[in-house]
């Protein structure tokens, strides 16, 4: 499996470098202002990773950048994964390889669930242009505005993955693919598939919040169509919590590959 996901990041990863860098470069040869603000220019400036923004500064060459973060994020993720995942409740089940188990301080639902609020926080924010940061750190100078963004994300993904769980009453699993997961491919129907051209005259805030609202309304359509081609395809009962980590998350990785194939 180690083998497996080396091998994919090294052909996936150029694939994901080499394309943008293009653009990039195409974009700066074209540009007759080096302070030009236009969307295609923050698009290249969003390649920039924000918890790099020190690498970026030393790092001149776009696909070593890329690189450097491939290799960053495979390490955070390494380090993220030992550190808070937790298996235990897998212990009575034959899935259960204790070697393998990390033994985190979190139960690894928890932590997956808020990992990916933390995800659906930040493609809500790149609707937003990361306002309000980016109107309080006009120049996106770093390491002030990726600063400014982390601790922002962290604080509304907190503060939504406490409301879902605690206030809604969700479990876990249920705000991951019922809000987290919905919300996130919501967002990549607008945004990607719209080619960030969706109410692109208008100014941020409304702009984002046009944008999440329509997200929102698709991510429930979705989630909706879903639970009923799944119910019609499921061939034998399930008990209720099974179905809840069986069926909605076979929704969910159904509906996020349907959306890359």
């Amino acid at each position: 499996m180690t083998a497996a996901t080396v091998l994919t990041a090294c052909v996936i990863g150029p694939l994901l470098v080499l394309p943008r860098w293009w653009r990039c470069r195409a974009t700066d040869a074209n540009a007759t202002d080096v302070h030009n603000d236009d969307r295609s220019s923050q698009r290249c400036g969003w390649f920039r990773v924000e918890l790099l923004a020190r690498v970026d500064a030393h790092v001149k060459s776009v696909p070593r950048l890329g690189v450097v973060t491939l290799v960053a994020a495979y390490a955070v993720a390494f380090l993220v994964f030992n550190l808070l995942f937790d298996f235990s409740f897998l212990a009575h089940t034959p899935l259960y390889v204790a070697s393998l188990d990390p033994k985190g301080r979190l139960d690894a639902w928890v932590a997956l669930s808020f990992l990916v609020t933390t995800v659906a926080v930040i493609v809500v924010a790149s609707a937003f242009d990361f306002w309000p940061v980016s109107a309080l750190i006009r120049s996106r100078r770093q390491p002030a505005f990726g600063l400014a963004s982390t601790i922002l994300i962290l604080a509304a993904s907190i503060l939504l993955y406490l409301s879902f769980t605690r206030l809604v009453g969700f479990d876990p699993v249920q705000h991951l693919v019922r809000w987290a997961v919905s919300l996130i491919y919501g967002i990549f129907l607008v945004q990607i598939m719209m080619r960030h051209q969706l109410f692109a005259g208008w100014r941020q805030p409304l702009r984002g919040v046009a944008l999440t609202a329509i997200a929102g309304l698709l991510a429930l359509l979705m989630y909706s169509l879903y639970a009923i081609s799944a119910s019609l395809s499921r061939r034998e009962p399930c008990r209720p919590g099974l179905r809840l980590r069986t069926g909605d998350l076979g929704r969910k990785r159904d509906a996020l590959a349907s959306r890359f194939r």
